[in-house]
């Protein structure tokens, strides 16, 4: 069991694309490294600001080139009222660039912070369409 919430997401999700058959890799940025690691993970193509999954699907009209990223955000936090924080998820600089980059490049990006969202955007997407979701949501 992972201990941060955003991690046990981004489990979530994989396990769900993994259900709906599709492909996806995690790009793995997070943790430390020593200084003389980091420079190699950089020389080998290692992106400060790469969101955390890129999809693979075929392209439509919504999805041109069949590829879209999902940057896992830390779920809505409970206050102690009950009430749902109305706290946004934050995205640094680099993912910034790199989420304005890519959708110049015509792949789209989903902001998540919970399975329902996921959902919520691969229906916007026109990917959640294809499959039965059923109550993975």
């Amino acid at each position: 069991m992972t201990r941060r919430a955003e991690d046990a997401l981004q489990i979530a999700c994989a396990d769900y694309l993994r259900g709906l058959g599709l492909s996806f890799l995690h790009v793995k940025n997070q943790g430390r490294w020593s200084p003389q690691y980091g420079h190699q993970l950089n020389r080998m193509g290692r992106r400060k600001g790469a969101l955390d999954l890129i999809v693979f699907d075929v392209p439509s009209a919504k999805l041109p080139r069949g590829v879209f990223w999902i940057e896992c955000k830390r779920p809505v936090a409970r206050l102690k009222n009950g009430r749902l924080s109305k706290a946004k998820a934050t995205l640094s600089d680099e993912q910034k660039d790199f989420i304005a980059e890519m959708a110049a490049m015509g792949m789209p990006t989903l902001i998540v912070r919970s399975l329902e969202d996921l959902h919520t955007g691969m229906r916007g997407l026109g990917v959640a369409s294809r499959f039965s979701m059923g109550s993975k949501t």
